[in-house]
């Protein structure tokens, strides 16, 4: 660290590359994770007799299902990122790029090394289960919109009763302090009440944050 009368270091090019990949990719698997969670917490709500809210939750759902893909695949390209970025700073030159020596004390070695190919493994096979997940088949956009209009056409006709109202969101964030404790159990009844690829999705979630938790700065600095 520098004295409190040292001029400050100008920062280098390899050093803002490597934090924008950083940065990107824990916006992509947080965005992955945090949707894997979400499902697991909400879209029990599917089962709710709240028709607006269990369609809310299937809209939600679908949404997310088609943008897994494009953040797993960014969080693949920005991990690229980060390694390309070290390697130069460890090489102290762009030349460092095209020699393999350089790429062998990055990623091929050390617990920065392997961590790192443990993120890209997970975020491959999540890819991989995401695009299967996508191609099957299930409620195209027309019978959705078709569900949407039947329950507003419920509301308008006043047909729908008290359960169907949806609350406020004030009580509505009331009931979820309130059930916090409970999360825990929610969430594991929940992963527990999904199909296996959800299952295995989460399990690749959970790996995924503890690969990024590892490979930090203190994993990449060099013996």
């Amino acid at each position: 660290a520098a004295g409190f009368g040292a001029a400050p270091q100008a920062v280098d090019a390899p050093t803002l590359l490597q934090a924008l990949g950083d940065w990107l990719a824990l916006l992509f698997a947080l965005f992955w994770v945090g949707g894997l969670i979400w499902e697991v917490w909400a879209l029990p709500a599917n089962r709710a007799p709240n028709a607006l809210v269990a369609l809310g939750a299937r809209l939600s759902a679908r949404r997310f299902r088609r943008l897994a893909p494009c953040a797993l695949a960014g969080a693949l390209l920005a991990n690229i990122l980060v390694a390309l970025a070290l390697t130069v700073e460890v090489a102290g030159s762009w030349r460092g790029v095209i020699l393999p020596q350089f790429w062998q004390a990055t990623i091929f070695s050390g617990s920065f090394g392997a961590y790192w190919w443990m993120r890209q493994a997970t975020l491959a096979a999540a890819l991989v289960i995401a695009l299967i997940a996508l191609r099957r088949p299930g409620r195209d956009a027309r019978s959705l919109t078709a569900e949407i209009s039947g329950v507003i056409r419920l509301g308008e006709a006043g047909e729908a009763d008290d359960a169907q109202a949806v609350p406020s969101w004030p009580r509505a964030a009331l009931d979820v302090l309130r059930q916090t404790p409970r999360l825990p159990i929610r969430l594991a009844r929940g992963w527990l009440d999904g199909s296996w690829p959800r299952q295995v999705e989460v399990a690749i979630g959970l790996l995924l944050l503890f690969a990024f938790a590892m490979s930090g700065h203190a994993a990449a600095t060099p013996p």
